[in-house]
């Protein structure tokens, strides 16, 4: 399966960096890559880390890591700020483009709620498999010289 997405709303608050940290140490049969464009290149970025999952339980230890990283990095934001639009932007994508996406700490605010629509979109998206990763995306993660694996 592959999964992508970004911090929102968070400022300097939260970095990409201790969200990958966090996630790699939660699920370590993922594949996680940040988005770091050469030095001197200038762009802007919707989507900061991409995540590629082979097996089931990678796939079933996601959300909750997911989840796990909304409590540990944005649920404080909010706790200080109930106004906050602080989330972490999730796309889940399969190799014929279609996709789902949701913010945790947005749309998404129950942990039941988030394990529920991520195995929704994973059946919906057939998402289950080796095969489900996106070959293009993969190539381009590869090719690209944008996205550093997070070791």
């Amino acid at each position: 399966m592959f999964i992508q997405g970004a911090l929102a709303n968070i400022n300097r608050e939260v970095s990409t960096d201790d969200l990958l940290r966090f996630l790699s140490v939660e699920v370590p049969q993922g594949i996680f890559f940040k988005f770091q464009p050469p030095p001197g290149t200038t762009v802007a970025a919707a989507i900061d880390w991409r995540a590629l999952l082979y097996d089931a339980a990678a796939v079933a230890t996601i959300a909750t890591a997911l989840w796990s990283a909304y409590d540990k990095f944005v649920k404080p934001i909010h706790e200080k700020d109930p106004s906050s639009s602080a989330a972490i932007f999730i796309q889940m994508k399969n190799d014929a483009g279609e996709s789902d996406q949701f913010m945790i700490g947005g749309d998404i605010r129950d942990k039941e709620v988030l394990i529920q629509r991520f195995q929704e979109s994973t059946a919906r998206l057939k998402l289950n498999s080796s095969e489900s990763v996106p070959g293009e995306e993969l190539e381009e993660i590869k090719r690209s010289g944008y996205w550093v694996k997070i070791q």
